[in-house]
């Protein structure tokens, strides 16, 4: 499984914190960008397409939060048997 793990520059966030609310902001923004990540992680596999299935398995989810920092999820959503 691929992970796909990304920074954002501390000086922006800083900017960005003057501005607005960053955390309601920053989930938004990352569900913006997870279309993008999809298309372009199926354009990917479908270079490699046998069945089909692992294809259509790919799925994005909304930013999530834990303790320390967001957590976006674009997973295979089906096993290959």
């Amino acid at each position: 499984m691929a992970k796909f793990d990304f920074e954002i520059d501390p000086e922006f966030i800083k900017h960005l914190g003057r501005l607005a609310d960053v955390d309601r902001i920053a989930p938004q923004m990352i569900d913006e960008a997870m279309p993008i990540l999809e298309r372009n992680v199926k354009a990917e596999v479908s270079k490699h397409v046998v069945s089909g299935d692992l294809l259509r398995s790919i799925k994005i989810t909304k930013a999530k939060k834990d303790e320390r920092r967001r957590i976006l999820c674009l997973c295979q959503t089906h096993r290959e048997r």
